[in-house]
């Protein structure tokens, strides 16, 4: 239910232009969701290389055109490389592990905090990030718990929303920064 409502609010707040970073790419259901809900441009990234055949291939079967999206073989820490004159509309984690790989290789406290900090920088006026966090595992719970913290402490300018289900421990949770 976690991505339903991350969809939910993706889609009403992308307009038909709108640049985005998916910034941990997975099997790309995400990459496939955003790319048929703007014509913007797209920067997909993941380290694995399995993610982003996947995600390419998803995108082929469903999309004519992938020219307007550019596929990173690199961590989510280095999205600043995205061209600067670019407005970033929306900025997507669906953090954790890839389904389906080895579950050791997973999103890492440190770069997914430098990320944020990089993505905080690189949307301008109405973009948001959105941050899907897997508690479910030990680093993801460490991940998460260190993603809260930072946005406890930080005083900037952007309202930072918390979806979380009662009694359901463990479930995944939604970080929304608008």
């Amino acid at each position: 239910m976690h991505i339903e409502r991350a969809h939910q609010l993706w889609k009403k707040h992308l307009k038909s232009q709108s640049n985005i970073i998916d910034a941990t790419c997975g099997n790309g259901h995400d990459t496939l969701f955003l790319a048929q809900n703007t014509q913007g441009k797209i920067f997909v990234y993941d380290i694995q290389e399995k993610a982003l055949r996947s995600a390419k291939n998803r995108l082929l079967e469903n999309l004519d055109d992938l020219q307007r999206v550019t596929f990173l073989k690199a961590c989510h820490s280095s999205l600043d490389s995205v061209p600067q004159k670019l407005p970033i509309d929306l900025i997507v984690y669906n953090l954790g592990y890839l389904p389906g790989a080895d579950k050791k290789v997973t999103t890492k406290v440190d770069t997914t905090l430098l990320s944020i900090q990089h993505a905080l920088d690189r949307i301008e006026g109405d973009g948001a990030i959105s941050i899907t966090c897997y508690p479910g595992h030990s680093e993801g719970e460490r991940e998460e718990k260190a993603i809260l913290s930072f946005f406890e402490k930080y005083d900037g300018p952007r309202t930072i929303l918390y979806h979380w289900w009662l009694k359901r421990a463990k479930s995944p949770t939604l970080i929304w920064v608008h």
